[in-house]
């Protein structure tokens, strides 16, 4: 029922289904921007501490500086190593040697759609049966 299209036709326009798919995430932004300035505007305004003694929401804030710094960390190291790939990837094009670029394969994602079924990926040991109808 989920798969089937809401519009017909729609599901053969690649360029339709791209144009709805950023439509919806720049809502969600808009629509998560908003949420994250109304809870910063309730912390600024109307958060009591004393009537929120240990309880999770201060516990979080107690930790706040430790929960930002690990949050940035995890960040730059993603940032940067996706960045070291880019342009590794970049520098062997530039240097005639496409064969050393360094791919990256989906495999969490693979085997996350083995476990459902799809056998095409080798990952048939999460299967009862290789001989299923998902082949």
């Amino acid at each position: 029922m989920y798969s089937l299209p809401a519009y017909a036709f729609i599901a053969q326009d690649f360029t339709t289904q791209a144009a709805l798919y950023t439509h919806h995430q720049y809502i969600a932004g808009f629509i998560m921007t908003g949420a994250f300035a109304h809870g910063a505007i309730f912390f600024i305004r109307d958060y009591n501490p004393e009537q929120n003694e240990d309880n999770v929401l201060a516990r979080m804030l107690d930790h706040k500086e430790a929960i930002i710094s690990h949050l940035s960390w995890a960040s730059l190291f993603l940032g940067f190593h996706t960045l070291g790939l880019y342009v590794h990837n970049d520098v062997m094009l530039a240097f005639g040697t496409p064969e050393k670029q360094i791919l990256i394969e989906p495999i969490f994602a693979q085997w996350i759609q083995s476990a459902h079924g799809k056998t095409s990926y080798g990952f048939d040991v999460l299967l009862s049966s290789t001989n299923g109808p998902s082949i």
